[in-house]
């Protein structure tokens, strides 16, 4: 998990994380059980990176006043 990706997307919509080995293993076998979860997950995460996270938007960012 990472405090930097969770304000970049929406976690457990656009994508998942873990904290430990055990959560992931659970996440893992849950996604395995649940696929269509696993890609409505996946597809929301693309849809947001080709809308919020374009290059445009990055130089943006980086470009903008303090």
């Amino acid at each position: 998990h990472s405090d930097a990706l969770a304000h970049l997307f929406e976690v457990g919509k656009e994508l998942e994380s873990y904290r430990t080995l055990e959560e992931l293993e659970q996440k893992v076998a849950h996604y395995r059980a649940n696929p269509d979860e696993a890609r409505a997950i996946a597809e929301r995460g693309l849809a947001a990176v080709r809308t919020r996270h374009t290059m445009r938007q990055r130089v943006k960012t980086l470009l903008a006043p303090f």
